[in-house]
């Protein structure tokens, strides 16, 4: 393993087995691999807890009436070590500690570092280091495999692709699926998407457009349900604020299952899949695709459209919610165009004028009501 020093700032790996050779140090090596050959020159070390001098805590107290110092400093390596994990390599500002779990417990070696690292608890938040760290940790029960630790590591680098409550975006992963992420929304997966399934999590809207693989199905992971594909086209609607989570199926076949879900539900084209958050159901319905496609090209159009359609694509547009009577929507009908640089008041304003409607807009929230006729 390399070497470890305290001189510049550095992203260190360490395995804190006891056991030479096992399953925390190839693992430890592996992300210390992965990192290197995804930074190349990264200023990387990977060591073993075991070969550094760590002295156990003796709850003196010192640290509680001298914020930041520790009595014990200078006389062991825990200091020095404590700091190179609060400061890695602002090019790969991460530390990891890979560690077995022996009898539901730590490592003593790993506890007594633990412990030591309260000397600065007791710093104002401003002051704590590592605020601009994160720390990883790897923790392998008893009998797993190196084969098993190599496919779970190679799997558990993060990535997040996020668009702003303004914007949206267009992206393909590295599996070559297109997806087209509405605002205010994350898309969540690990590793590089070259497993037996292919894993990704969604927060918002997520159009996507999925790249065939018989032998490597792709699963989308939501609190309320999963959705499984192998190759097709679907927009996905799973934002925390609203009172549905929703699936359309434009093309192709999808099965949603999990989570919440009463039952597995397999969807054909035009198929609209809604679980009630609140009542805990699911409905199924059948659907114009149009109205949740619509949303990211740069321009809307209407042509005698039904209200209905309409509040369904400005839902899609802008990432909101829309309440209103249906059947009062299903009897009006409006043609129009709209460019995105109008904001959803702005388009609600002007069809107040069209339509005999008010309108609340609380958040992503909106709430539309017919007026009521005036009497003669």
């Amino acid at each position: 393993m390399n070497g470890f020093s305290s001189s510049g700032r550095h992203t260190l790996v360490l395995s804190c087995s006891p056991r030479k050779a096992g399953n925390s140090d190839s693992a430890a090596e592996l992300v210390g691999g992965e990192f290197a050959a995804r930074r190349p020159g990264l200023s990387l070390s990977v060591r073993r807890l075991s070969d550094i001098d760590i002295r156990a805590c003796t709850a003196c107290d010192y640290c509680a009436a001298h914020p930041g110092r520790c009595s014990m400093a200078g006389l062991d390596e825990t200091n020095r070590l404590l700091s190179a994990l609060c400061a890695p390599s602002p090019e790969l500002p991460v530390s990891v500690i890979v560690s077995p779990i022996h009898f539901y417990h730590l490592p003593a070696r790993l506890k007594a570092l633990l412990d030591r690292s309260q000397y600065s608890w007791h710093l104002p938040p401003g002051e704590k280091p590592g605020r601009d760290a994160k720390l990883a940790v790897v923790l392998l029960a008893a009998g797993t495999n190196y084969v098993v630790v190599k496919d779970y590591l190679r799997t558990k680098i993060e990535t997040n692709i996020v668009t702003s409550a303004h914007d949206k975006g267009e992206y393909v992963l590295p599996d070559g699926t297109h997806i087209w992420l509405n605002a205010g929304s994350v898309l969540r997966y690990y590793g590089d998407l070259t497993g037996r399934r292919r894993v990704v999590e969604l927060d918002g809207e997520g159009f996507f457009k999925v790249r065939h693989d018989a032998d490597r199905p792709f699963i989308l992971q939501m609190e309320d349900m999963n959705i499984e594909v192998l190759g097709t086209e679907f927009d996905v609607i799973n934002y925390a604020e609203f009172a549905t989570t929703e699936a359309i199926l434009c093309n192709g076949s999808i099965r949603a299952y999990g989570g919440r879900l009463p039952a597995p539900v397999t969807l054909k084209p035009g198929d609209r899949l809604v679980f009630d958050r609140k009542e805990g159901r699911a409905s199924r319905s059948r659907v114009s695709t149009r109205n949740y496609s619509q949303w990211m090209g740069g321009s809307l159009s209407f042509d005698d459209t039904s209200l209905a359609d309409i509040l369904t694509n400005l839902e899609r547009w802008y990432a909101v919610e829309i309440d209103a009577p249906e059947a009062w929507t299903r009897q009006v009908r409006m043609s129009f165009k709209l460019i995105r640089n109008e904001s959803i008041e702005e388009i609600l304003k002007a069809m107040s004028l069209v339509v005999e409607m008010d309108y609340v807009c609380a958040g992503r929230r909106i709430t539309i009501i017919p007026k009521q006729p005036k009497n003669s």
